[in-house]
């Protein structure tokens, strides 16, 4: 039986780097003023879903999830503080005295707020477009701006360097991965010499170019040609209602959760409630940020 043809799936646009960036923004402070654990719950199956939704869920996941694991472990096994004790630990163990529920959530809190901010980076920097962003960046600190540009290009620039050299180097019988340890060493010394000559060299080349641009000698002048479209101003809205319920309840103490001594207790309606406010606002950014690709299954045309 012959599969009929597949569109394929579309990518969508990047959005206006403040859009991006006022999405992650109210992320990042939702996080930061909100300890509420059916709060950061919410925040974290929002920035995650997003991310398995466009099929980025593995690569952060791989990213994210052990650190926030190691830090759940660690405030578990070597805190001790709370009193409703789990199970205890042997005298030898050089941590605490013994395993609390108190510990136990607040690690697990403290790691998933850790693993949905490296989730929130890894949403902005797959919105906006870097070069968009250093440019919005560039208008209120251009020296920032740059010396971000420079240090963003500083790694990929060193490595496409060291392979031309290291080809070079094989076309004159120069292998580094062969021969004795004294050759390869004579070798890698080789390599590094003539990258650090290299890398000299484009700084000099990269500080005449920026003399000759004018940079530094006066106020700059650009032609900004990029306004907010209808779906930048979603997601900036989305953004903004996030911020603006993370401070509304940093201030006036709803969400507030302590941990020790005893967990404060909760009503599910309100961690329902305060799970579905992050959910809801991503799931607005996500239906704008895909708004010019969303089309039906069944198009006649890809």
């Amino acid at each position: 039986m012959i599969r009929p043809l597949e569109c394929p799936r579309r990518s969508a646009p990047p959005i206006h780097p403040l859009a991006g960036a006022t999405f992650a923004m109210g992320f990042l402070l939702w996080l930061l003023a909100v300890d509420q654990p059916g709060a950061v719950v919410g925040a974290t199956l929002a920035s995650f879903a997003w991310l398995a939704r466009d099929g980025q869920f593995r690569q952060t996941a791989l990213f994210a999830l052990p650190p926030a694991l190691m830090m759940a472990a660690i405030n578990a096994f070597f805190s001790g503080a709370g009193s409703t004790i789990l199970s205890p630990l042997p005298a030898w163990w050089p941590g605490a005295s013994a395993i609390t529920l108190e510990a136990v959530a607040f690690g697990a809190i403290a790691g998933a707020k850790l693993a949905t901010v490296m989730a929130t980076f890894a949403l902005w920097a797959r919105l906006s477009d870097t070069d968009r962003s250093l440019g919005l960046l560039g208008k209120a600190a251009p020296r920032t701006a740059v010396t971000l540009g420079i240090v963003i290009q500083l790694i990929p620039s060193l490595l496409r360097e060291a392979r031309q050299i290291q080809a070079i180097l094989w076309s004159q019988g120069i292998d580094l991965r062969a021969g004795t340890l004294r050759s390869r060493a004579a070798a890698a010394g080789l390599l590094w010499r003539t990258l650090l000559a290299s890398a000299l060299e484009g700084a000099r080349d990269l500080a005449e170019a920026l003399a000759a641009r004018g940079f530094g000698s006066g106020p700059r002048s650009f032609i900004d040609p990029d306004h907010l479209t209808p779906r930048d101003r979603v997601a900036t809205a989305a953004g903004a209602l996030l911020a603006t319920a993370a401070l509304a309840l940093a201030i006036s103490g709803t969400a507030q959760f302590h941990f020790y001594p005893r967990l404060t207790p909760t009503r599910p309606a309100i961690s329902l409630a305060l799970a579905a406010i992050p959910v809801a606002t991503a799931a607005l950014a996500w239906f704008a940020w895909r708004a010019p690709t969303l089309i039906r299954r069944h198009a006649r045309a890809c």
